[in-house]
């Protein structure tokens, strides 16, 4: 099946409210989301990071971090 062309700011703004309410691992789910939609969204890698380090992931954010360099460069 075909992904909706607009999933990508679907998965941002859901990333952003579950940031507004204190929801960071949802917040870091959708924002992967969005990342794996347009993996040239670098605004959504970096959100998915913060969002991992505001709920004391710091190794599954670095592991985003290395990942998310070599998505960005390659896309």
């Amino acid at each position: 099946s075909r992904l909706n062309p607009q999933a990508d700011e679907v998965y941002f703004n859901k990333g952003i409210i579950h940031n507004e309410l204190n929801q960071h691992e949802k917040a870091a789910e959708s924002f992967l989301k969005a990342a794996h939609c347009s993996p040239s969204n670098e605004q959504a890698y970096i959100n998915a990071i913060k969002a991992f380090r505001s709920c004391k992931q710091i190794d599954t954010g670095l592991q985003l971090a290395k990942r998310s360099v070599k998505a960005i460069h390659t896309s």
